[in-house]
């Protein structure tokens, strides 16, 4: 099987990964309540592409993002940013996202204080609990106004601003034009 492209997963796909992070969640549950030094493994990392393409996805729904700006291109940034949309008025907007399940903390660098929006998805107990097929999406524009660089728990995040806003994001919000991503040659070189 070949490595999947740097594009957002398709939504088949996301729903895909999250049943096999839920696979690797109850696996390593299993693990610790029968071996223990299996205590001393982590939780598993939330996979960045399916966080980063639940985004996009939801983005691009229309429903993610507090000014609802006209996106006519979104992908996967890099470098650049985790995601880039690029809107009506042709200026690239970045969107760096984290993510959490078992962890409520998370390590802002400057890229992600410098974004346009900064989303921290909350997966909750989504890779514990089959029946919890919801995120809830907190969104900060203009982070760099009200956070700084270094490590954060979730709930201080949640005290940041009353600009922060809380979406829900289920698998109905995952269907979209799939023109939107895309990719114009040009867009990476406006944001460099």
């Amino acid at each position: 099987m070949k490595k999947p492209s740097r594009t957002p997963l398709r939504p088949e796909e996301i729903i895909e990964l999250l049943k096999l992070v839920r696979t690797l969640f109850d696996f390593h549950a299993k693990l610790r309540q029968s071996n223990l030094l299996a205590q001393l493994i982590q939780f598993p990392k939330t996979p960045t592409r399916l966080s980063e393409s639940i985004v996009c996805h939801a983005a691009a729904s229309g429903l993610l993002l507090p000014d609802n700006p006209a996106i006519e291109r979104i992908f996967l940034g890099g470098k650049e940013g985790d995601v880039i949309i690029q809107v009506h008025d042709n200026r690239p907007r970045r969107i760096e996202v984290k993510a959490a399940a078992s962890s409520s903390f998370s390590q802002f660098g400057e890229k992600d204080v410098t974004a346009d929006y900064l989303i921290w998805l909350d997966f909750g107990m989504a890779f514990k609990d089959s029946t919890i097929n919801e995120v809830t999406a907190h969104v900060l524009p203009d982070p760099g106004k009200y956070v700084t660089p270094g490590k954060i728990s979730l709930q201080t995040f949640l005290k940041l601003s009353d600009k922060l806003r809380a979406v829900k994001i289920n698998p109905e919000t995952l269907k979209l034009n799939p023109a939107l991503f895309d990719i114009p040659p040009n867009i990476l070189e406006d944001i460099r």
